[in-house]
């Protein structure tokens, strides 16, 4: 009897912490009165106390509840809306851009002829380079080579490259000699040719892609 009285009282409870404005506090009172009553001493207070935590609890919402009623009937702008409390009742929608899920426009890549896209890799004799870069040093900068030979020393470009090369593996750009030395092309191209330096060409002339063979000078005059 005593076991349905306490089982009954927690349903009861539970029941009203759902509805806190429908609950009758007196009724849930009387009811703890009657489970304590037949509960063993060393259980009563624990009981008790487990309850009225609930009470307190079911009356806290209650005063929540008329507190909210009372704000809205004293706003003058109407009632507020609790949404989490009504979000089940609220109809949401979403507006999408269809720019964010469109595919992208294919991308066409050009396609180049074979003989344009394959490398060309040749060994220029010194005979054949020197030949080539006297004329483009007359066409094109006729002013500086003249100003290069008369102001440097060769010897000193030879020794500058010599020095880079040294330090490296491998085959070394004709770009980055140029920018580690920090001297325009006709000083290298010169201190390379006088210099016996071993370097191949990639391309075409005008393209400076001229690679040079680090640590080693060309044995041939």
């Amino acid at each position: 009897m005593a076991l349905q009285l306490e089982l009954d009282l927690w349903q009861q409870l539970n029941q009203a912490e759902a509805v806190p404005v429908e609950s009758d506090l007196q009724q849930l009172q009387e009811r703890l009165d009657l489970v304590v009553a037949q509960l063993p001493l060393e259980e009563k207070l624990s009981t008790a106390g487990t309850a009225l935590l609930q009470m307190a609890e079911i009356l806290s919402r209650r005063a929540e509840v008329f507190l909210r009623d009372w704000r809205d009937a004293h706003n003058d702008d109407g009632p507020i809306l609790d949404l989490d409390d009504e979000m089940g009742m609220v109809r949401q929608s979403m507006v999408l851009d269809d720019d964010l899920i469109a595919e992208p426009d294919p991308v066409t890549r050009r396609t180049l002829p074979k003989e344009e896209c394959e490398s060309i890799v040749v060994l220029k004799d010194k005979a054949s380079l020197l030949e080539e870069l006297e004329t483009e040093l007359r066409v094109e900068q006729p002013d500086e080579v003249l100003q290069v030979l008369e102001e440097e020393d060769v010897l000193a470009w030879v020794h500058a490259i010599s020095t880079y090369l040294q330090g490296t593996s491998g085959m070394v750009p004709l770009v980055e000699l140029k920018q580690e030395l920090q001297l325009s092309l006709v000083p290298i191209w010169l201190g390379m040719l006088l210099g016996g330096f071993q370097f191949e060409q990639r391309g075409g002339f005008y393209d400076q892609n001229v690679w040079i063979k680090s640590g080693a000078l060309n044995s041939q005059s």
